[in-house]
């Protein structure tokens, strides 16, 4: 999964729709429409230069390319995870609180690919 694993496979995700007034912020998690191939993605935004954003799959070595705010739908507001235990449910809501209150700082390690080495890494512990 590219946003592994902030976003798995059977997490259900609430987007909140983009309106006029609504700020894009580095490291918000993002719905988008890919300009040139029309595929959805819901991917980071690891930088904004003039209005257009950079797009990125926590867990892809490479990004998406630019989009400008016309292209992008809304934002991830929410991740319901799967859980198989309640100790795993405990330290994945500890690991989404992570996820959200230090976006800016994955963004950065996602957009230098470190991020996504990690995530790489911890994909393949059992």
């Amino acid at each position: 999964m590219s946003m592994s694993p902030v976003i798995c496979g059977k997490d259900r995700i609430t987007i909140a729709p983009l309106s006029a007034k609504t700020k894009i912020n580095i490291g918000d998690v993002a719905a988008a429409i890919l300009p040139g191939t029309g595929t959805l993605v819901i991917h980071r935004i690891v930088h904004e230069h003039q209005g257009r954003f950079l797009l990125k799959g926590d867990n892809l070595w490479t990004s998406d390319g630019c989009c400008g705010r016309t292209h992008i739908l809304g934002y991830v507001q929410d991740v319901k995870k799967e859980f198989s235990g309640s100790g795993l449910k405990i330290r994945m809501e500890k690991l989404w609180w992570f996820f959200a209150k230090h976006k800016r700082l994955i963004a950065l390690l996602s957009r230098n690919r470190i991020w996504t080495l990690l995530c790489k890494i911890t994909n393949k512990i059992p």
